[in-house]
């Protein structure tokens, strides 16, 4: 009804003789009559198109949400503080604890196989890395460090994806194997140094994404992401993407800690823990309200090495011992700043 009210509206606008003459349609009032209908019509057209791909979208295309880290999972007691300045402040007085190294040996997804078509490129930051990742021309995907040995310029801004399985640096062209990351060709020298190369990283694509395994010691895979085939009969709907502040061992953690299931997630109708995402969408979406709660502790928790535990929380001992696996004595870890530091690496400034 409103819509229809807001194109008569319009409509009656454009009718106007007097409107028309004005902008400069100097005709009879039969002409600009009929001039104004037909942008009417093309007005009312365009609306329409726009307002049905609306909810096409809305009720048939799939649901991707995405949370950033000021959007949820922090508290906001000063109303004269804006919000994005109390996510900061919260952020940065955050007590890091005794915690674990920064990240665990293993797979780790980086892309979602649709965002990544043949022939194309992407930057993408992870393990304080900057890295370019690309399909060749054969679907293959390939990892490498982003910066070129040449001159620094960084190959998933600008570069291509050429001679099928190549990475072309955009400020001169150089030319590097996404298999073995070796420098194959100079265009303007006929002469390629054998010795340059950028280091690829081991990689793999399953259940639709695009994983990277990470390894301190550099040691290669030492197990497969298992193929889960039940994935193969859903359709894909979509999917809620949270920013969360918190340590990687947290998270897994949470399906050890039954304990709080009855407590943090007791069910309601209305307001979500601090109210940290109030929005009527978000009500309609019962699992993302309840991840949300969680995200509010990782955001504000503490690590604490050897917590106190009850009796019936025998599971949380047990998953801390089972996640030791995958660290290892040269793990990066976190210093009380909050500074990345690997412990058997000897400082360029220790003389």
């Amino acid at each position: 009804m409103i819509t229809s009210y807001l194109i008569a509206s319009v409509g009656t606008a454009f009718c106007s003789p007097n409107l028309l003459s004005w902008l400069g349609f100097i005709a009879d009032e039969s002409s600009a009559t009929n001039v104004a209908c037909v942008l009417f019509n093309v007005l009312a057209a365009i609306l329409t198109v726009w307002l049905t791909t609306k909810i096409y979208r809305i009720l048939f295309s799939p649901l991707d949400l995405y949370r950033g880290a000021n959007s949820v999972g922090y508290v906001h007691h000063d109303s004269r503080i804006p919000k994005a300045q109390a996510v900061k402040d919260a952020q940065k007085r955050k007590k890091i604890g005794n915690s674990p190294p920064v990240f665990p040996n293993g797979w780790f997804r980086v892309l979602d196989s649709r965002s990544l078509e043949k022939g194309r490129v992407k930057s993408v930051y992870v393990f304080e890395t900057q890295l370019a990742v690309f399909r060749n021309k054969r679907g293959t995907v390939r990892i490498v460090d982003a910066y070129c040995p040449h001159l620094g310029a960084n190959l998933a801004v600008g570069g291509k994806v050429v001679n099928s399985d190549c990475l072309e640096c955009p400020f001169h062209g150089w030319k590097f194997s996404g298999e073995t990351g070796k420098l194959v060709d100079v265009p303007y020298s006929q002469k390629v140094p054998s010795f340059v190369s950028i280091s690829t990283w081991p990689c793999c694509e399953v259940n639709g994404f695009i994983y990277i395994w990470h390894h301190c010691d550099k040691a290669e895979p030492q197990w497969r992401v298992p193929e889960a085939e039940l994935l193969k009969d859903f359709k894909y709907v979509g999917r809620t993407e949270h920013i969360v502040h918190a340590h990687i061992q947290d998270i897994p953690e949470n399906g050890a800690d039954s304990a709080h299931l009855s407590h943090l997630h007791k069910p309601v109708i209305g307001s979500d823990v601090e109210q940290t995402n109030d929005s009527f969408l978000n009500y309609l979406i019962r699992h993302g309200i309840q991840i949300e709660r969680d995200i509010l502790m990782w955001n504000n928790k503490t690590y604490l090495k050897k917590p106190v535990l009850m009796k019936e929380e025998s599971a949380l001992a047990k998953h801390r011992r089972w996640y030791q696996q995958f660290y290892s004595e040269n793990s990066p870890r976190l210093d009380d700043q909050g500074n990345l530091f690997y412990p058997n690496k000897a400082d360029v400034t220790d003389w």
